[in-house]
Parts: structure tokens; C-alpha cells; sequence
């Protein structure tokens, strides 16, 4: 819905002047929309969020379990504080969706981090499997 839709209901005269602010008021249309500081802030958001990701991931093995889990949990709740913070002050309301981007997508690479951490799975040749844990595959072929 756009200022000027509301502008053309008063015009034909199905509502009044004062219907036609409180709309605009209460949509807030008044204010600027700024797209490209939107887009800007979703490619930024989803930038930090695989920077942070990446970074974790390239020093894996040198992180202790505990502090991988207590570090990728602080940054995903400190991105979430810092667009809640935002968006309480309603001064910055794009770049408080965009930290709540970030907090998303390092909720999801928690996700990909903590199956790591609980299931951590030793890379075996095929023929090693299948010897020291025989299937009922293994055992047909044989």
C-alpha cells in the first residue's frame, strides 16, 4: 500500500480527511523507505553472518568442544540483543532486521556445529566399515 492509493481513495471520496491520516499514520507511510539500504544491509547481514561461520570452521580443530559451543551460542545471542536493542529505539529498524538476519543464519550454522560437536564421525575407508561393524549388506556380498 502506497501513499498515493490512499491519496486517490480520498480523492474519489470514500473516506475522509482524517481517515486518510490516521491510514497513513498507522501504516507509517510517511516515512522514507530506503530499498537500497535494505539491500545493502541483507548482503552485509548475510556477509558477517559467513565470515563468522567461516572463521569457526577454519580453526575447528584448534577450539576446545565447550568453547565452540559457548562461542558460536554468544554470537547468535548477542546478534539477536543487538537487533532487539535496535528495534526498541525504533531509530535504526533496517539495521536491527539485519542483525537479526546474522543471529539467524548463525543459528542455523549452530545447527551444522553442534552435529559436529555431538557426532563427530572419524572418515574410514569403505572396506574398514564394513569389517569392524558388519552389515547385512556386507554379509550378502560376501
Amino acid at each position: 500500500m502506497k501513499t498515493s492509493d490512499i491519496d486517490r481513495l480520498q480523492a474519489d471520496g470514500l473516506i475522509s480527511t482524517e481517515q486518510h491520516r490516521a491510514i497513513i499514520q498507522h501504516f507509517q507511510l510517511d516515512r522514507d523507505s530506503h530499498k537500497l539500504l535494505t539491500v545493502f544491509s541483507i548482503i552485509g547481514a548475510v556477509l558477517v553472518a559467513s565470515g563468522v561461520i567461516l572463521l569457526i570452521a577454519a580453526n575447528w580443530e584448534d577450539i576446545p568442544r565447550f568453547v565452540k559451543l559457548l562461542g558460536a551460542l554468544a554470537l547468535m545471542l548477542g546478534a539477536h540483543y543487538g537487533g532487539w536493542r535496535l528495534q526498541q529505539g525504533e531509530r535504526h529498524p533496517i539495521v536491527a532486521e539485519a542483525l537479526h538476519l546474522v543471529g539467524a543464519a548463525l543459528f542455523l550454522g549452530n545447527i551444522a556445529l553442534v552435529g559436529q560437536i555431538c557426532w563427530s564421525f572419524r572418515s574410514r575407508r569403505p572396506s574398514e566399515t564394513a569389517q569392524s561393524k558388519p552389515s547385512s549388506a556386507f554379509w550378502l556380498t560376501r
